[in-house]
């Protein structure tokens, strides 16, 4: 599983869980995977994730999340 998108899937469990620092944090390192020269669609959703809920934007995050399930399942 993505570490990005177990962020994002706990503080969408518990928001009180996950500082906004920590979803930056989250947030920039998914999106340093992106700039990687083999970056994968999962890796864009897993970005997109992150980014949404660094912006407390729970109904985009969760989208993208269902989005990086489907495709890995």
């Amino acid at each position: 599983m993505n570490k990005h998108i177990e962020l994002v899937k706990k503080w969408r469990a518990n928001p009180k869980s996950v500082t906004q620092a920590e979803l930056k944090a989250n947030c920039a390192a998914a999106f340093d995977a992106c700039d990687a020269h083999d970056a994968t669609d999962v890796d864009f959703e897993a970005y997109d994730a992150a980014y949404d809920a660094c912006d407390y934007d729970a109904a985009n995050s969760i989208s993208w999340v269902r989005c990086y399930d489907k495709v890995t399942k």
